[in-house]
């Protein structure tokens, strides 16, 4: 048995597939909108939870402080003093070295902001523990040779000053001519030094 549709009919049916359809496009976007504000709310609490648990945390760390201490230095047991280091040579191990490897160290402002400063105390400890300019008279004859020789091989294949030590002290980039000034110098010394302990 089929059943005719009149075009009235025809026309109420298509009316209202048209108003489904259409309450479709209106109802779907709403929902989706919906779920970006809830996102976008939820995105903005973290960050701010997360910028609030940073500062928190900022703060603390700014008292553990690390060890920023510079030592009395006896000039009498220096190595300028004890090798008579010519004026340019004592200008490039100050410009260069003297930060780190001297108990005169220059603290910048920034050693005093954690966690950087940890950093900064750690690399003048380990370079003091190395070599250490102001303690040169401690050290013993070969040593001393030791020493001369890691400056000439540090400054020459210019693994010292450290790569990332110059940014923020662009007076310790020394120039390929100082560098070598300074290498040769220190070359001359400990092979003068070796060629004395021979006689």
């Amino acid at each position: 048995m089929k059943i005719r549709m009149n075009n009235q009919s025809s026309k109420y049916v298509m009316c209202r597939e048209w108003l489904h359809f259409s309450g479709a496009l209106f109802i779907f976007p709403q929902t989706g909108s919906t779920s970006e504000k809830r996102i976008d709310m939820d995105f903005k609490k973290i960050a701010k939870t997360t910028i609030v648990v940073g500062g928190i945390i900022f703060i603390i760390i700014q008292f553990i402080q690390p060890n920023r201490d510079n030592p009395p230095v006896d000039s009498a047991i220096t190595l300028q003093a004890e090798m008579n280091v010519p004026a340019n040579i004592g200008s490039f191990l100050e410009r260069g070295c003297k930060d780190c490897h001297s108990n005169q160290t220059a603290w910048p402002f920034y050693s005093y902001i954690a966690p950087v400063s940890w950093l900064v105390s750690h690399d003048v400890m380990e370079g003091r523990k190395n070599f250490n300019m102001s303690e040169w008279g401690k050290y013993k004859f070969n040593k001393k040779i030791q020493k001369l020789s890691g400056i000439y091989e540090a400054v020459s294949d210019r693994s010292m000053p450290l790569p990332k030590y110059i940014p923020l002290h662009p007076a310790a980039n020394l120039s390929d001519a100082e560098r070598d000034t300074l290498a040769r110098w220190a070359q001359s010394q400990a092979e003068k030094m070796m060629g004395g302990a021979g006689e």
